[in-house]
């Protein structure tokens, strides 16, 4: 597809490899937080085929060392 994805809190860019230009988004519906961390996009992967994108959400619990 010459594209890839970038994950900004609560969407998926599809972006060219080439160009850079915005192809597509993905929408994702997070669950609301009670706390002060907010939910976000933690980890993406394709599947194989490439016709599939897993998305996992939750909090960056990780601190400066």
């Amino acid at each position: 597809m010459k594209a890839f994805l970038l994950a900004k809190q609560d969407k998926v860019k599809i972006l060219d490899s080439t160009t850079y230009q915005k192809i597509g988004e993905l929408p994702i519906t997070l669950l609301k937080t009670e706390t002060r961390e907010i939910n976000e996009i933690i980890g993406m992967n394709k599947s194989k085929c490439e016709n599939f994108i897993g998305v996992i959400s939750g909090k960056n619990l990780i601190m400066n060392e």
